[in-house]
């Protein structure tokens, strides 16, 4: 069932590959080898430049959510999207002498809180600098994840 279902959902992403996002496209690709699914993705076009947030100065970016398959998934194509960036993972439920570390420490901070915030959240904002950037992913997962932190990063990029 579970592979039925990921084959239902990734294969229209597949067969419209060209609509996505680079960054879209390489973690759908991952998400689909990932979960055994036996989809060919197109390689990558060696023409076109690389990831548009390759020449980012080094960051430092904290990536938090409860959910440790998702902060994993999201720093590994962070990683390749923006290969110059130092990303942090947290999953702590409430505030640790960590997360504060990882919080005062980020210049970006993006944050999957799931359906409502948490102990940690309000600690994560607390403990920020007042430059760091902190967003909230639109979802719970590693996509929305990962979507959040490129725009800000993109966002960061723009600004400097």
């Amino acid at each position: 069932a579970r592979l039925r279902l990921a084959i239902a959902l990734l294969r229209p992403l597949r067969d419209r590959h060209g609509r996505l996002e680079p960054d879209q496209a390489r973690f759908a690709g991952q998400l689909s080898e990932e979960l055994g699914a036996g989809l060919e993705w197109p390689q990558a076009d060696q023409d076109v430049p690389g990831s548009p947030l390759a020449d980012l100065p080094p960051l430092k970016v904290l990536l938090y959510s409860l959910d440790e398959g998702v902060l994993d998934r999201a720093a590994a194509m962070l990683g390749v999207i923006a290969p110059g960036v130092s990303v942090k993972l947290n999953h702590d439920h409430v505030g640790t002498s960590r997360l504060r570390q990882h919080s005062r420490g980020a210049d970006v901070i993006v944050m999957a809180t799931r359906c409502a915030t948490h102990a940690a959240t309000g600690f994560i904002r607390a403990n920020a600098a007042s430059a760091t950037l902190v967003t909230e992913a639109d979802g719970s997962g590693s996509a929305s994840l990962l979507r959040s932190a490129v725009a800000t990063l993109q966002a960061v990029r723009g600004h400097r």
